[in-house]
């Protein structure tokens, strides 16, 4: 709780948001290895957003601000919900978030995606032939 609120900066000139998605229920009840998502044992989805209006000339001040935030609320996390990552995240980020099942997610896409035409968001990359 105290990360939240030290880390917390707020400027007038943009709009901060901090939330929580409740995750856990019947999702919990399926093997960590049952399907491609590897985080079964979250209770929750956190994340943190900025907007500030268009045209502002200081949006890199935002979005470093964003980031800034982020680092203090990262130490209290586990992987990540891959379609609410980050863009600095890294495909061996990607690879690690999947924990065990990212060799058959490799082994899908080289099957039913070898041209890898799907390649948005956490990409997972088809072998070469």
């Amino acid at each position: 709780m105290t990360a939240m609120v030290d880390g917390f900066h707020g400027d007038p000139r943009r709009t901060t948001v901090l939330f929580f998605q409740h995750c856990g229920g019947a999702g919990s009840r399926i093997a960590d290895d049952a399907t491609a998502f590897a985080h079964r044992y979250a209770i929750g989805n956190m994340m943190a957003v900025v907007a500030w209006p268009i045209g502002d000339k200081d949006a890199s001040a935002h979005i470093e601000a964003a980031r800034a935030y982020w680092k203090t609320l990262e130490p209290f996390t586990r992987g990540f919900y891959v379609n609410d990552m980050a863009r600095e995240v890294t495909a061996k980020d990607i690879n690690e978030n999947y924990r065990g099942n990212y060799q058959r997610l490799v082994a899908l896409k080289t099957k039913y995606d070898p041209t890898n035409l799907f390649r948005l968001n956490a990409n997972v990359t088809p072998m070469k032939a």
